[in-house]
């Protein structure tokens, strides 16, 4: 099925893309970790391990989880991602490649396995940073490494497809989703607007086409070429469509990696690349590939099985160290969007707390994908389930209520300099104000979840 093809081009691709996603979540890490679940944090990983075993919180911040080590190791993750994106972690040949890959791999592992709550995504990051250790430096791409890689992109995205069907809600089955998507996400786009006002027509055939790419596309990986490069190219269009729709952060940029594998040197020198593989022999099999594809068609098993009997396979691990996952995003469409708001009272007058990425205020959203801001992307789900997550919003406002810097680093503008006398959280509907001269959103109050301090007071 792939005789005669090299992989040596879509290799150096994908090892770029990857650094690009690994340095985007050092960024984060280091950026937002200590406020989440460092020692002041919301959810401090001192309290999440202290009834676990190791092999359940599989992270070096087992053992070490100051707020020091924290930045260290986010900055760490930063430089090697770096080095990697530079290619000179090639200099001294395996050894280093392998240094390299493997730390960032275990680094990122590491955030995941602590970041509870906040990090309910990235088991993806973890697989194919996992599989990206075995592209050693200086030699071709085994085949059967390609095969695996395309085995991931293949779960990544039938998840994302299979679980709409099975597990979503009717609008996925009428074609009738974008009629909400586009409004009801978490951190819309400055174009998510104008994709919600686009004619029903359009969006029903966006569904259509959603269904199509994610569920029978995903079979051409492994036909041979050019169906499996043509497959490739229609993932890569979907998901700068969704990247332009709105803020997803770096899994679109993963995905779009991902494909990389997809696209055979041939094809590629066809379309202007350059060779860059002249006199590099290649094989399809060696003796590390062969024990890898073992391991991950072993661990296979569970996976494929809970995805064909219907079982909850939304972003599930079937390994301690996360080497085979299966992937499922976006099952349920809300109708109306509802957001958290926080506000706090003091000197007389309520204040509200606003955040980076997430809706709050009425002001026109940002562009910040691929970069993601953990806090604003939970709080979206406490919005529509805000009984069941009371416990979690109530430690949030704890800490803001005490003024604790670091998770008030979180927040885009926090408005006082003092801790307030009291603090609250709010549900909030928002639509789209279809004025252009006035605010973005619209929006009004229709609930409360929990209030902190004094006696209430509206």
């Amino acid at each position: 099925m792939y005789g005669g093809e090299n992989y040596w081009i879509a290799k150096i691709l994908f090892q770029k893309g990857l650094a690009s996603v690994y340095l985007i979540a050092f960024l984060v890490a280091y950026r937002q970790y200590s406020g989440l679940v460092g020692k002041d944090g919301i959810l401090p990983i001192e309290s999440f391990i202290e009834d676990k075993e190791f092999s359940e919180a599989l992270s070096i911040f087992y053992f070490f989880n100051s707020d020091r080590f924290l930045k260290f190791s986010a900055t760490s993750g930063i430089l090697l991602s770096v080095i990697a994106l530079t290619g000179t972690a090639d200099i001294f040949g395996n050894l280093s490649y392998m240094t390299v890959w493997g730390s960032m791999w275990f680094l990122f592992l590491s955030f995941k396995n602590t970041g509870q709550e906040f990090y309910p995504s990235g088991n993806s990051l973890v697989e194919a940073g996992f599989l990206a250790i075995f592209l050693a430096p200086g030699i071709a791409t085994p085949l059967l490494l390609v095969v695996l890689f395309r085995w991931f992109l293949f779960r990544m995205i039938f998840g994302a497809g299979l679980i709409k069907i099975v597990k979503g809600d009717e609008k996925w089955r009428d074609l009738t989703a974008l009629n909400y998507f586009y409004k009801i996400q978490g951190s819309p786009n400055p174009l998510s607007k104008y994709f919600h006002k686009l004619p029903e027509f359009v969006k029903k055939s966006g569904v259509l086409f959603n269904h199509v790419v994610l569920l029978i596309v995903p079979f051409l990986f492994f036909a041979p070429q050019p169906y499996a490069s043509i497959a490739g190219a229609l993932i890569i269009l979907h998901q700068l469509l969704i990247l332009l729709s709105g803020n997803f952060y770096w899994l679109n940029l993963l995905t779009m990696t991902a494909t990389a594998f997809t696209f055979s040197d041939e094809l590629l020198i066809q379309l202007g690349a350059p060779d860059l593989a002249q006199g590099v022999t290649f094989s399809s099999f060696s003796g590390a590939t062969i024990v890898l594809a073992g391991l991950i068609g072993i661990r296979s098993i569970p996976a494929v099985h809970n995805m064909l009997t219907g079982q909850d396979f939304s972003s599930t691990s079937y390994s301690p160290l996360r080497l085979v996952n299966t992937y499922g995003r976006y099952s349920r469409v809300y109708k109306e969007k509802k957001e958290v708001i926080i506000k706090g009272f003091k000197n007389g007058e309520w204040q509200e707390y606003e955040f980076y990425g997430k809706t709050s205020k009425l002001k026109r959203p940002r562009f910040i994908a691929p970069y993601t801001h953990r806090l604003d992307d939970v709080l979206w789900f406490v919005a529509h389930k805000p009984g069941e997550n009371r416990e979690f919003t109530g430690k949030i406002l704890s800490k803001l209520k005490q003024g604790e810097n670091k998770v008030e680093s979180l927040f885009r503008d926090v408005p006082f300099e003092e801790p307030p006398e009291k603090i609250k959280a709010e549900i909030y509907r928002y639509d789209f104000d279809d004025k252009e001269d006035r605010d973005y959103w619209r929006r009004e109050k229709i609930d409360e979840i929990l209030q902190i301090g004094q006696e209430n007071s509206s």
